[in-house]
């Protein structure tokens, strides 16, 4: 009976919803050779490149991806005098991020094109941090139960007021470190990623494969040195992020096997 109870778990976690079309998701992970000053233009060609690439609906350079285990962790304070953080969520950031993943909007807006500022700036001149944020359904529950979060305002320090604006379904975390009760707790703010991160394509189920070895081929035309770390579909990422709770299910399947032969 324990050992039920416990492949039920596992099951359920297996199962967790991430709030995004998983079918039609590819990432494309690159890294550069070098700092380079015309990181932001050779960017936006990436993304041209991308974008033509036949079946792609959208396409985004972002931070972090569901089911990657690199989580970008943020404390989240309700007011600007409070000492502790009331909790910590992940924060998406990437221009059209919330296109490209696919995650659906149930309340509030997106953001306006004039809300976002680049990442790097941002780390510079930490006042340039935009003051809005869009929110997971299950992180509004948790910190304001039973009341609309639209307008409600957020700090991820005293200094960094964010007003939420929006707010979707589901975004599961990349990392599940916090739990499974945290796995919901994600906010999404407006900032343009130039450098590092992951492209993510949204694209047609039945041409995930082409499309990855299109974009590919892309990338290393437009910079033939430059290191493809990852290519893979999103249904791959979740697979591979769940094996080792798929291996202690078959195992504790086997536990209760053998204790019945015995």
């Amino acid at each position: 009976c324990n050992a039920v109870f416990l492949i039920s778990q596992r099951l359920q976690r297996i199962d967790l919803p991430s709030g995004v079309p998983e079918h039609e998701l590819v990432q494309v992970q690159v890294v550069d050779i070098g700092d380079r000053p015309d990181a932001k233009a050779r960017g936006e060609e990436d993304l041209a490149a991308l974008r033509a690439i036949p079946g792609v609906k959208a396409v985004a350079r972002i931070n972090e991806l569901p089911f990657t285990n690199s989580s970008w962790n943020d404390n989240i304070f309700l007011s600007a005098t409070q000492t502790q953080p009331t909790l910590d969520a992940t924060t998406y950031f990437g221009a059209d991020a919330l296109e490209a993943l696919g995650a659906r909007l149930v309340a509030g807006r997106h953001f306006e094109k004039d809300e976002y500022a680049e990442y790097h700036d941002v780390q510079r001149n930490p006042k340039l941090t935009p003051h809005v944020v869009i929110i997971t359904r299950g992180l509004a529950q948790k910190l304001w139960p039973d009341q609309s979060a639209l307008g409600k305002v957020i700090y991820f320090d005293p200094q960094t007021p964010a007003r939420v604006v929006g707010v979707v379904a589901d975004l599961i975390r990349p990392s599940l470190s916090q739990g499974d009760a945290a796995a919901q707790w994600s906010t999404v703010v407006p900032l343009r990623f130039s450098q590092g991160g992951s492209y993510v394509l949204r694209t047609d189920p039945a041409m995930r494969q082409q499309v990855i070895k299109s974009a590919v081929a892309a990338l290393k035309k437009l910079d033939p040195k430059r290191i493809i770390r990852q290519q893979r579909t999103l249904d791959d990422a979740r697979v591979e992020f769940f094996q080792g709770d798929r291996a202690m299910t078959g195992l504790l399947l086997g536990v209760i096997v053998a204790l019945l032969l015995v």
